[in-house]
């Protein structure tokens, strides 16, 4: 269920961001595709709890700290407006 939940915001990444339905400019289709399937990525990863380099969270507070800013990050990388 920890992985789906980014399935679920995809289509909201559609109606968000046009250029994602590859409307306007070649540059600005492969920027915004680029950002968001790297966003979706970093989303799924803190979802699912597990990061190569950053590990499993744990009980202690900078990993659950550190998931937090990934998933807002990722999140963030996900609804970028284009330019």
């Amino acid at each position: 269920m920890r992985l789906a939940l980014v399935i679920y915001f995809i289509p909201f990444f559609f109606v968000y961001n046009p250029a994602l339905l590859i409307r306007g400019k070649v540059a600005e289709v492969v920027a915004v595709l680029f950002t968001v399937m790297v966003g979706i990525a970093v989303v799924a990863a803190a979802l699912q709890g597990y990061l190569i380099g950053l590990g499993d969270p744990g009980n202690d507070m900078l990993g659950w700290l550190s998931h937090a800013n990934l998933r807002a990050g990722g999140l963030s990388l996900a609804t970028m407006p284009a330019s």
